[in-house]
Protein backbone atom coordinates (compact mmCIF):
# COMPACT_ATOMS: atom_id res chain seq x y z
CA UNK A 1 0.00 0.00 0.00
CA UNK A 2 1.43 3.21 -0.97
CA UNK A 3 4.95 3.33 -3.51
CA UNK A 4 8.27 5.40 -3.82
CA UNK A 5 10.99 3.95 -5.80
CA UNK A 6 12.61 1.68 -3.11
CA UNK A 7 9.33 -0.44 -3.93
CA UNK A 8 11.67 -1.71 -6.50
CA UNK A 9 13.84 -2.66 -4.78
CA UNK A 10 11.53 -4.34 -1.82
CA UNK A 11 10.17 -6.41 -4.50
CA UNK A 12 13.39 -7.56 -5.88
CA UNK A 13 13.87 -8.80 -2.24
CA UNK A 14 10.66 -10.46 -1.68
CA UNK A 15 11.21 -12.00 -4.99
CA UNK A 16 14.00 -13.49 -4.00
CA UNK A 17 12.76 -14.57 -0.48
CA UNK A 18 9.02 -15.65 -1.35
CA UNK A 19 7.78 -19.23 -2.66
CA UNK A 20 7.46 -19.77 -6.30
CA UNK A 21 4.41 -18.86 -7.51
CA UNK A 22 3.86 -16.11 -4.74
CA UNK A 23 2.26 -12.81 -5.85
CA UNK A 24 1.73 -9.04 -4.63
CA UNK A 25 -1.17 -6.56 -5.38
CA UNK A 26 0.23 -2.45 -5.03
CA UNK A 27 -2.34 -0.21 -4.32
CA UNK A 28 -0.83 3.46 -4.80
CA UNK A 29 -2.74 6.69 -4.76
CA UNK A 30 -2.21 8.50 -8.29
CA UNK A 31 -3.62 11.85 -6.57
CA UNK A 32 -0.75 11.99 -4.21
CA UNK A 33 1.81 9.36 -5.24
CA UNK A 34 4.31 8.67 -7.75
CA UNK A 35 3.11 6.43 -10.74
CA UNK A 36 4.95 3.07 -9.58
CA UNK A 37 5.37 1.84 -13.49
CA UNK A 38 8.47 3.05 -14.66
CA UNK A 39 9.94 1.76 -10.95
CA UNK A 40 8.19 -1.18 -12.46
CA UNK A 41 9.43 -1.89 -15.75
CA UNK A 42 12.12 -4.41 -16.40
CA UNK A 43 12.04 -7.99 -14.93
CA UNK A 44 10.73 -9.68 -11.85
CA UNK A 45 10.86 -12.75 -10.61
CA UNK A 46 7.60 -11.66 -8.11
CA UNK A 47 4.06 -11.19 -10.11
CA UNK A 48 2.30 -7.98 -9.15
CA UNK A 49 -1.16 -6.41 -9.89
CA UNK A 50 -1.00 -2.91 -9.59
CA UNK A 51 -4.28 -0.93 -8.34
CA UNK A 52 -5.11 2.79 -7.88
CA UNK A 53 -7.27 3.92 -4.89
CA UNK A 54 -7.16 6.03 -2.41
CA UNK A 55 -4.60 4.39 0.41
CA UNK A 56 -6.47 6.29 2.94
CA UNK A 57 -10.14 5.20 2.07
CA UNK A 58 -11.52 2.17 4.47
CA UNK A 59 -13.63 1.22 1.45
CA UNK A 60 -10.80 1.06 -0.91
CA UNK A 61 -8.53 -1.20 1.67
CA UNK A 62 -11.79 -3.14 2.15
CA UNK A 63 -11.98 -4.07 -1.83
CA UNK A 64 -8.02 -5.42 -1.62
CA UNK A 65 -10.07 -8.69 -0.05
CA UNK A 66 -7.84 -8.76 2.67
CA UNK A 67 -8.33 -12.95 3.52
CA UNK A 68 -6.14 -13.09 0.36
CA UNK A 69 -3.24 -11.83 1.74
CA UNK A 70 -0.57 -12.68 4.47
CA UNK A 71 1.68 -9.50 4.94
CA UNK A 72 0.83 -6.11 4.17
CA UNK A 73 3.67 -3.41 3.87
CA UNK A 74 2.63 0.57 4.02
CA UNK A 75 4.86 2.28 2.35
CA UNK A 76 5.48 5.84 3.06
CA UNK A 77 4.50 8.53 0.27
CA UNK A 78 8.00 10.17 1.14
CA UNK A 79 8.69 11.85 -2.04
CA UNK A 80 5.41 13.90 -2.66
CA UNK A 81 4.23 14.71 0.68
CA UNK A 82 5.50 16.75 3.83
CA UNK A 83 7.19 14.28 6.63
CA UNK A 84 4.07 14.41 8.61
CA UNK A 85 1.61 13.96 6.10
CA UNK A 86 3.51 10.97 5.00
CA UNK A 87 3.11 9.49 8.31
CA UNK A 88 -0.30 10.50 8.49
CA UNK A 89 -1.25 9.30 5.68
CA UNK A 90 0.39 5.76 6.57
CA UNK A 91 -1.29 6.21 9.83
CA UNK A 92 -4.99 6.26 8.34
CA UNK A 93 -3.69 3.24 6.59
CA UNK A 94 -2.55 1.30 9.80
CA UNK A 95 -5.54 2.33 11.90
CA UNK A 96 -8.46 1.12 8.95
CA UNK A 97 -5.91 -2.03 8.25
CA UNK A 98 -6.08 -2.85 12.10
CA UNK A 99 -9.65 -2.41 12.05
CA UNK A 100 -10.38 -4.39 8.93
CA UNK A 101 -8.73 -7.24 10.59
CA UNK A 102 -9.98 -7.44 13.44
CA UNK A 103 -13.76 -6.70 12.22
CA UNK A 104 -12.91 -10.06 10.19
CA UNK A 105 -11.00 -11.72 12.91
CA UNK A 106 -7.79 -11.99 10.36
CA UNK A 107 -4.00 -12.81 11.38
CA UNK A 108 -2.41 -10.69 8.79
CA UNK A 109 1.02 -9.07 9.57
CA UNK A 110 1.06 -5.66 8.97
CA UNK A 111 4.78 -3.32 8.31
CA UNK A 112 3.80 0.31 8.36
CA UNK A 113 6.66 2.71 6.89
CA UNK A 114 6.92 5.93 8.82
CA UNK A 115 9.44 8.90 8.82
CA UNK A 116 9.18 10.79 12.40
CA UNK A 117 10.40 8.37 14.79
CA UNK A 118 8.54 10.00 17.29
CA UNK A 119 5.36 8.95 15.61
CA UNK A 120 5.91 5.30 16.69
CA UNK A 121 4.19 5.31 19.56
CA UNK A 122 1.06 6.45 17.92
CA UNK A 123 1.17 3.40 16.17
CA UNK A 124 2.76 0.58 18.09
CA UNK A 125 -0.95 -0.11 19.50
CA UNK A 126 -1.49 -3.52 17.70
CA UNK A 127 -0.70 -6.90 17.38
CA UNK A 128 2.76 -8.59 18.31
CA UNK A 129 2.87 -9.25 14.89
CA UNK A 130 3.22 -5.79 13.55
CA UNK A 131 6.30 -3.76 12.66
CA UNK A 132 6.55 -0.62 12.31
CA UNK A 133 10.04 0.44 10.28
CA UNK A 134 11.79 4.07 10.02
CA UNK A 135 14.54 5.09 9.33
CA UNK A 136 16.33 4.93 12.19
CA UNK A 137 17.46 1.71 11.55
CA UNK A 138 19.46 3.14 8.33
CA UNK A 139 20.58 6.06 10.37
CA UNK A 140 21.99 3.61 12.63
CA UNK A 141 23.68 1.51 10.28
CA UNK A 142 24.78 4.53 8.41
CA UNK A 143 26.52 5.51 11.77
CA UNK A 144 28.37 2.42 12.30
CA UNK A 145 29.30 2.42 8.66
CA UNK A 146 31.00 5.95 9.02
CA UNK A 147 32.87 5.02 12.06
CA UNK A 148 33.92 1.29 10.67
CA UNK A 149 34.21 0.49 6.53
CA UNK A 150 34.87 -2.75 7.25
CA UNK A 151 31.24 -3.82 8.54
CA UNK A 152 29.81 -2.95 5.04
CA UNK A 153 30.03 -6.79 3.61
CA UNK A 154 28.57 -7.91 7.32
CA UNK A 155 25.51 -5.58 6.99
CA UNK A 156 24.93 -6.60 2.86
CA UNK A 157 24.99 -10.27 4.06
CA UNK A 158 22.36 -9.64 6.94
CA UNK A 159 20.23 -6.65 5.13
CA UNK A 160 19.43 -8.90 1.49
CA UNK A 161 18.05 -12.25 0.26
CA UNK A 162 21.50 -13.55 -0.18
CA UNK A 163 22.42 -13.47 3.59
CA UNK A 164 21.34 -14.70 6.75
CA UNK A 165 17.30 -16.04 7.22
CA UNK A 166 15.54 -17.25 10.16
CA UNK A 167 12.86 -19.82 9.98
CA UNK A 168 10.01 -20.63 12.65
Amino acid sequence: IGWHPCGRIILEELGELLPEGSSTVILHDPIIGIDPSPDLAGELRLKYELREGDTTNRSTLKSLDLKKFDHVVVLNHTNDLSKESADNHSLVALIHLRDICTTMSLNLNIVCEIIDIRNRNLMSEGTNDDFIASEELVSRIMVQLSENEGLEGIFKYLLTSEGCEFHV
